[in-house]
């Protein structure tokens, strides 16, 4: 009942603060339940409070019965955890993903700026490295057949060919 209330808060009421509280009690009174820790994700987040947001999301995924929903929802809280301005927290998560999605580009990429970031140039271009042979291959299976290539962001592509280009000096 107060995942609803905090649903109708957030998203009929606009009363992120009040979503937030509704779901955090929701969380309090059953901790093992994943979408009670989306709501309070999607609240911080509606407040601006990304690394707060991130946290959530990542208690959501430790318990979310899917480890496949676990990969995208620890994506998301990496990016959010990234533009909270907490990168050391944000390669954690990047590379949890890379853990689960071995051939996952954005945490390839992710692992590479956050690894860059924070001053860890070699890891910074192996995770470029990495990037690049996985869109390699997707390019490769979507030119002689059934591919992946659906799942490569346009502007991640254009990234890793900039770095290739580069000669990833440094």
């Amino acid at each position: 009942m107060l995942e609803l209330l905090a649903q109708v808060q957030l998203s009929k009421l606009d009363d992120a603060a009040a979503a937030e509280q509704a779901a955090s009690h929701a969380t309090e009174l059953r901790e093992d339940d994943f979408v009670a820790w989306m709501l309070v994700a999607s609240a911080r987040g509606a407040r601006g409070q990304h690394v707060g947001a991130a946290r959530a999301l990542v208690h959501a995924a430790q318990r979310w019965p899917s480890s496949d929903a676990q990969a995208a929802i620890l994506s998301q809280a990496a990016d959010l955890m990234e533009t909270g301005g907490e990168t050391a927290e944000a390669l954690s998560l990047f590379e949890q993903v890379a853990e689960r999605r071995p051939h996952s580009l954005p945490a390839r990429l992710g692992i590479a700026r956050a690894a860059l970031q924070l001053g860890e140039f070699a890891r910074g271009r192996a995770g470029h490295l990495e990037g690049v042979r996985h869109l390699s291959s997707l390019f490769i299976r979507a030119r002689y057949g059934p591919g992946e290539i659906s799942d490569v962001d346009t502007a991640q592509a254009r990234h890793l060919l900039e770095v290739v280009r580069g000669g990833l000096r440094r």
